[in-house]
């Protein structure tokens, strides 16, 4: 089996057989090894003697595999496809090959990955496909920022691994669910005609801390978004669009105190009015994004 082969998704069973929520059925096709996700960061990197590749270093959240497809997310946003050639624990004081690995420090070797130089601290393995242009025929995948978010606790004092993540924060497009009174009509190339005289607007949550202030909730994904329990039901069902960071920062500056990525779960990053006003005050960000047309219309999905 050749290297792409291994990311193809699996072939689609009956629908009858599929008993799945959306947020599954997103999955199995934007994930890669039977759906089966998995993040993790690279803390560090050793190169191997005779050209056998290199070791890489940090904790896997899921359930990694020998022989799996990797997604390799460079911090500039490269891609390269991999495969896991081996996994190394601490067992009972020693380092010992493993075929797996369940959210835990193991060591991966990449043999497809020549030299050091090739893959960088701070780099993401997953088996989630990026999408690094966004596609309304595609689920929105963010498994770089996800990464991140899962180590968040233990480096959220390291400056460039905050410059990372602010950079693909900014960089991202989000999940966000929408209300709509009027059912929407398909166009058949992803996107949809908007009945007239429908109503339509974001969703807010209230701040825990202070009930007077609203929080603008986006998602990396399906399965965040599946975390907001109760949201739609048989009479609602899921409607949401596709949003761009600068697309966002215009919706908290209508009403909104600030805003929550994945703000249902564990893995949560709050950017405060202030924080906004910071990032976007930046020059480089106002170079990249300001001095392009503005487009805030979204991408329903």
């Amino acid at each position: 089996m050749g290297l792409i082969d291994i990311f193809k998704k699996k072939e689609k069973q009956p629908k009858e057989k599929r008993q799945k929520t959306q947020a599954q059925q997103e999955a199995n096709d934007t994930v890669a090894n039977d759906g089966r996700e998995f993040t993790y960061v690279v803390e560090d990197v050793f190169g191997l003697r005779n050209d056998m590749g290199v070791v890489v270093v940090g904790n896997v959240h899921g359930c990694i595999r020998e022989k799996d497809a990797v997604y390799i997310i460079q911090p500039g946003g490269q891609i390269i496809l991999a495969e896991v050639s081996g996994l190394e624990c601490r067992v009972q004081e020693r380092m010992q090959r493993v075929g797996k690995a369940v959210d835990r420090p193991v060591s991966v070797h990449l043999a497809a990955i020549k030299n050091k130089q090739d893959i960088s601290k701070w780099a993401v393995l997953t088996s989630i496909r990026p999408q690094p242009v966004v596609d309304v025929n595609t689920a929105v995948e963010n498994p770089q920022i996800l990464a991140f978010l899962r180590e968040y606790n233990h480096f959220s004092e390291d400056t460039e691994f905050l410059n990372i993540l602010t950079y693909a924060v900014v960089h991202a497009h989000y999940l966000v669910p929408l209300y709509v009174d009027k059912e929407p009509t398909a166009n058949g190339d992803g996107t949809s005609t908007f009945q007239e005289g429908a109503n339509l607007g974001f969703l807010s949550i209230k701040d825990p801390e202070d009930s007077t202030k609203n929080i603008f909730p986006v998602f990396t994904d399906w399965r965040a978004l599946a975390n907001w329990k109760n949201l739609f039901d048989e009479n609602h069902p899921p409607r949401t669009m596709i949003l761009s960071f600068p697309d966002c920062v215009t919706f908290v500056k209508k009403g909104h105190n600030s805003l929550a990525i994945n703000p249902f779960g564990s893995n949560t990053m709050v950017l405060s009015e202030a924080l906004v006003e910071k990032i976007t005050g930046l020059w480089g960000y106002k170079n990249e994004f300001e001095s392009k047309d503005a487009n805030h219309n979204g991408h329903e999905h």
